[in-house]
C-alpha cells in the first residue's frame, strides 16, 4: 500500500477486489473535488463539440453521433479516470475494471432483462403520463419541451438504416455510452460514496439519482432510477464494473435494433409496449415484479 493512503471496502462485491487504496480526504472535499472535476471536464467537452460539429451539417445524424463519443469521452470516461487517479493509488481497482466476469452472469442479466421489461416498460407509460399542477405549468411545460428535445435528438441518432449505421449507433450509443456512463456512475461516483463510510444500498440509489437526473428526462427519471440502481448492485454483487457496463450496452442496444428494425419496415412492437396495461390493475408488471426480484434472489444466494 502506498505510503499516505487507506485502504476502505468497497461495500461487499462477492468477488473481484472489496479492498481499494484511497487517499485520506474527508466526504465532502472528496465530493467537491470530483464535481470540479466533472463541471471542468463538461466544459471541455461542450468546447471539443462545438468545434467537432463544424464538420459535418448542422443538426445531422453524423454530428450528433460524433458529440456523443466526445462527450462520453471527456465528460463521462475522462472525469472518471481523472478522479480515481486523483482519489486512489490504484485507479483500476478503484474503478472496479480489475474485476472478473463470469458468463453465468450475463446469462442471469440477460433473464433479469426478459423478466422485468413489462414491469419496467409499466413504470416507463405511468412516468411518461405524469401532470403537472397548475402552480408548477411553468416547471411542467420545461420539462415536457426538454423530453421532446431529448427524444428528437435520440430520434436522430436512431435513424439509420443501413447495416453499417447499426453497427456504429449500436458500437457507440450502446456498448461505449454504456462503459464511459458506468465507469464514472458507478465506477467513480458509487465508489467516492462508498469509501466515505455511506451506506451501500443508500450509495447505490443515490449515485442511480444522480445518474437519472443528469439526463434532464423528467418523464423518464423514475424508469432510468430503477436502471441505474440495477447497474449499481450488478457491481456490488460481482465488484466489477464490467458488468454494470455489459447490462447498460444491453439495455441501449435492445432499443437500437428494435428501432432499426422499424427503419427498415420491419414488422416489430415497440419494445417499451411490450406488458403494458392502460387501464386496471398493472397485473402483467405485477407478476414481472415478482418473477425478477424472486430470480434476482435465487441467484444472489448463488453468487449471481
Amino acid at each position: 500500500m502506498a505510503r499516505g493512503s487507506s485502504t476502505r471496502n468497497y461495500g461487499g462485491g462477492l468477488r473481484g477486489p472489496s479492498q481499494v487504496p484511497v487517499v485520506p480526504m474527508g466526504p465532502w472535499r472528496s465530493l467537491l473535488l470530483s464535481t470540479g472535476i466533472f463541471i471542468l471536464a463538461l466544459f471541455l467537452a461542450g468546447i471539443c463539440i462545438g468545434l467537432i460539429k463544424g464538420f459535418f451539417p448542422a443538426g445531422s445524424r453524423q454530428a450528433m453521433i460524433a458529440a456523443s463519443v466526445v462527450q462520453n469521452l471527456v465528460a463521462f470516461g475522462g472525469s472518471a479516470l481523472m478522479i480515481s487517479i486523483i482519489l486512489s493509488r490504484r485507479p483500476l481497482r478503484y474503478l472496479a475494471l480489475d474485476g472478473r466476469i463470469r458468463s453465468i452472469t450475463l446469462f442471469n442479466i440477460l433473464i433479469c432483462f426478459i423478466l422485468g421489461l413489462p414491469f419496467l416498460n409499466e413504470v416507463i407509460y405511468y412516468n411518461s403520463q405524469l401532470q403537472f399542477p397548475d402552480w408548477m405549468s411553468a416547471v411542467g411545460e420545461w420539462a415536457r419541451a426538454s423530453e421532446d428535445a431529448a427524444a428528437k435528438a435520440t430520434s436522430v441518432m436512431l435513424s439509420s438504416t443501413s447495416v453499417g449505421g447499426l453497427i456504429v449507433t449500436v458500437l457507440v450509443v450502446g456498448v461505449f455510452t454504456g462503459f464511459c456512463e458506468e465507469l464514472f456512475f458507478r465506477g467513480a461516483l458509487q465508489r467516492i460514496f462508498l469509501t466515505n463510510g455511506v451506506n451501500r444500498h443508500l450509495a447505490v440509489w443515490l449515485a442511480a439519482f444522480i445518474f437519472s437526473l443528469l439526463h434532464f428526462q423528467f418523464f423518464g427519471f423514475v424508469p432510468r432510477l430503477l436502471l441505474g440502481a440495477f447497474f449499481g448492485y450488478l457491481l456490488l454483487w460481482t465488484g466489477s464494473v464490467w458488468t454494470a457496463a455489459i447490462a447498460h450496452a444491453l439495455n441501449n442496444t435492445i432499443a437500437i435494433v428494435s428501432q432499426w428494425i422499424a427503419n427498415r419496415g420491419g414488422a416489430v412492437q415497440d419494445v417499451e409496449t411490450i406488458g403494458v396495461e392502460t387501464s386496471g390493475f398493472p397485473w402483467i408488471a405485477a407478476i414481472s415484479l415478482v418473477l425478477l426480484l424472486t430470480f434476482i434472489y435465487i441467484q444472489r444466494r448463488r453468487g449471481f
